[in-house]
């Protein structure tokens, strides 16, 4: 089989993601209620309380720094005020895509550990740094900034679910080069794994912000209208990468583009403040690291 055939049946597999059996629906589904013109507080609560797991996540992240809570968010109904409509879709958008991890560390070298550290790492310092800098144009709040951090690398953790035996070609690749998994995924098929991303969002029916941070995370500069909260993922995820909170186990140089690194500007003192308290928050909300 031509590696041109192969990535043309992976096209084939992000373009059905929407059927995936073994995901929850629930998240998905509270998303588009979410963005209806019909939903009510009522059957957002009564979706949310018929997933068990969806509950405690929002529970947790209405209960979180984020919100300066000085006591804990028990009910779903409180849960929902403190969020607001906007945040509970990007929460239920981060809970979805975390457990898609379970299910691909099952079938193959793909570290749902990891993973996780890196979504949690990469969500809180764009969050904190889209704080910071200010929306500068941007819509975006910082839930949703977080929640793409979220889901920034979904585009892989989809291949190790889909097909299992091409994430392990890509990871032994990347693993004996020392690459990141894209730049593996490019060498292996001549073709960015971004590409393949946009697909599985439109199936999955993920809202547009959403299918943006997943085509254009890459390259923030092909999305204008987004660049600043794109830009402010981007770096994190390159600061993800070199130091030891990439999806792959190894350390990468740090790199971003020069408009990038432009756009976050904040002052170097203050941006090492920010990764040691996001390394610190990684580290107390993920579990231990993947022997």
């Amino acid at each position: 089989m031509t590696i041109q055939v192969e990535y043309q049946q992976l096209a084939g597999l992000y373009e059905s993601a929407g059927s995936l059996p073994q995901l929850p629906k629930s998240p998905l589904r509270l998303s588009k209620m979410l963005d209806s013109t019909d939903s009510n507080p009522v059957t957002i609560e009564q979706l949310i309380l018929s997933d068990p797991a969806l509950t405690a996540g929002l529970l947790r992240s209405a209960s979180s720094v984020y919100h300066a809570r000085t006591r804990p968010v028990t009910t779903v109904r409180e849960a929902i005020m403190v969020l607001g409509f906007r945040s509970l879709r990007s929460m239920a958008i981060a809970l979805w895509t975390q457990s898609l991890i379970v299910e691909a560390s099952k079938k193959s070298f793909f570290d749902a550990t990891r993973f996780t550290k890196n979504g949690s790492f990469v969500g809180y310092l764009s969050s904190a740094i889209y704080r910071e800098t200010g929306p500068m144009g941007s819509n975006w709040t910082a839930e949703e900034v977080y929640a793409g951090g979220v889901l920034c690398n979904i585009s892989m953790g989809l291949l190790a679910v889909l097909h299992p035996a091409a994430f392990d070609a890509v990871y032994v690749l990347a693993r004996d080069n020392q690459w990141t998994l894209e730049k593996a995924f490019v060498m292996r098929y001549e073709h960015e794994i971004a590409e393949l991303g946009p697909l599985a969002a439109h199936a999955l029916g993920l809202p547009d912000l959403f299918t943006a941070v997943v085509e254009h995370v890459h390259n923030p500069h092909q999305a204008i209208d987004y660049f600043h909260p794109l830009a402010c993922l981007n770096f994190s995820r390159a600061v993800a990468d070199s130091s030891g909170f990439g999806l792959q186990r190894w350390p990468v140089e740090f790199v971003v583009s020069g408009a990038v690194s432009d756009d976050v500007a904040l002052s170097d003192e203050r941006m090492c403040e920010l990764v040691e308290e996001t390394r610190r928050h990684t580290l107390l909300h993920s579990p231990a690291s993947a022997a």
